[in-house]
């Protein structure tokens, strides 16, 4: 619900009202970081505490009544959460420099864990560097050449006659 307040009196002594902000619940709130983590408007609504009964129909409502507040949210964790152009080129190159450790988790004949640090693997090298070729179209397949002359084109009496 929008609330309202007194923003001030204009000349004939009537108060005009201007819409304050509104402002979202608890489980509202919780609704929109569930719904961003789910993508689905039902499960969001039950982990928000929402009926069970009722959380399909609420979830439905929560997305059309709350859909600017999910897009002002989605954009805030947008910047943190999903990475750049840039953050991806620099991790693809630290995996083909083998800068990137990997953990790897065995278990003796015991049962016993044991914890190592390797470096990438070759594939994965591979894989990083092929991407990095394509992004700098390293790897060319086609020949591109720019082509400057004059195109002629014959018409038959036809289709001079149906362009018209």
């Amino acid at each position: 619900m929008v609330e309202y307040r007194k923003e001030g009196e204009n000349v004939n002594n009537s108060v005009r009202l201007k819409p304050i902000e509104e402002k979202l619940s608890l489980k509202q709130s919780r609704f929109i970081d569930n719904y961003l983590k789910y993508g689905n408007a039902t499960q969001a609504a039950k982990e928000s505490g929402y009926s069970h009964h009722t959380a399909t129909r609420i979830g439905s409502e929560n997305v059309l009544k709350l859909d600017k507040h999910i897009t002002q949210r989605l954009k805030q964790f947008e910047c943190d959460q999903i990475a750049d152009a840039d953050e991806v080129l620099r991790f693809l190159t630290s995996v083909v420099r083998g800068e990137i450790v990997d953990e790897n988790l065995s278990f003796g004949l015991e049962g016993k864990e044991f914890r190592g640090d390797t470096v990438s693997l070759t594939k994965d090298r591979n894989k990083a560097a092929e991407l990095l070729g394509k992004r700098y179209r390293l790897f060319v397949d086609r020949i591109e050449a720019e082509v400057d002359s004059e195109i002629t084109v014959k018409m038959d009496k036809e289709l001079q006659d149906w362009s018209k």
